[in-house]
């Protein structure tokens, strides 16, 4: 059971992670994305800490999870570390690292847990679009396409000037950007049919942008009508009559550092790591 709950968790906080002052005017906002997006894509690393609040109900049982993230990425190479931590409550609580690397021409993930280590391999446009998701670049596609939906206003917090930019991405940007991406099998059985892509949801989203360098400084965003449309649909398409319910998914990012992350290599017992595919995580 605690194998499942934890593949079902990872597989969600993917889909998350790659959706991804005084004037209101929308045409304000998209100025900002715009350049925010011109930034963040030519950003070479970055460091970001994430936490995401998660409550699901199937009858009358209840898990409550929280998942700390502590993360580096780089782009040049594409690589990525990330230290996450996961309280699922009752379920006991599970402890991770996570590298992403590339090895003579493919693509794996390692990760080690409990004392061991596991690898899978990826496909190279869905590890790409992964760790692009683990920055900021995902994020500022979906807002660039919803900004109509967006107010902006200037702001002053801890000494620093930054836009807040406020509203709401809805499930046909997301589905949109879904669809775009290659190699979503590897995300798990639950996202091979279209149609759990339908109906999906608005996602509501708060960004602090840096008024001088336009680099994100934060991102909270409440995902519980989203991911409470796509467990839906996924649980009417596998035919189940288990009735799980997303009542609370909460995610706030801050990002910590730009250009000036610490180089990293795969740490030497992880590499003799035993491969697995997805499905295996499932059983």
């Amino acid at each position: 059971m605690k194998k499942r709950v934890v593949s079902l968790l990872l597989m969600m906080f993917m889909i998350c992670i790659m959706t991804g002052c005084g004037s209101n005017k929308a045409k304000d906002a998209a100025e900002v994305f715009a350049r925010s997006q011109e930034i963040s894509n030519s950003a070479k690393s970055m460091d970001a800490k994430a936490n995401m609040k998660l409550n699901m109900a199937s009858g009358e049982e209840s898990i409550d999870l929280n998942m700390d993230m502590d993360m580096s990425v780089f782009t040049e190479p594409i690589k990525a570390k990330i230290n996450m931590t996961m309280d699922m409550g009752t379920l006991g609580k599970q402890d991770s690292d996570i590298y992403m690397v590339s090895e003579d021409g493919k693509f794996y993930t390692y990760t080690g847990m409990d004392g061991a280590w596991y690898k899978q391999e990826m496909d190279q446009e869905l590890y790409e679009q992964s760790i692009n998701g683990y920055d900021s670049s995902a994020y500022i596609d979906a807002l660039v396409e919803c900004a109509d939906n967006f107010e902006m206003e200037e702001v002053e917090e801890n000494g620093k000037k930054m836009y807040k930019v406020q509203g709401v991405v809805t499930g046909d940007a997301m589905k949109k950007l879904m669809e775009s991406m290659q190699g979503m099998d590897q995300l798990g059985s639950l996202l091979q049919n279209g149609s759990l892509l339908d109906d999906m949801g608005s996602l509501n989203m708060t960004v602090y942008i840096d008024r001088e360098s336009y680099t994100i400084d934060k991102i909270s965003m409440d995902m519980t009508d989203m991911m409470a449309k796509i467990m839906e649909n996924a649980m009417s398409e596998a035919g189940s009559d288990e009735t799980l319910t997303i009542n609370t998914c909460i995610m706030d990012m801050e990002y910590i550092s730009y250009n000036s992350s610490e180089d990293f290599q795969l740490p030497e017992e992880a590499k003799n790591a035993e491969e697995i595919d997805m499905s295996s995580l499932e059983e």
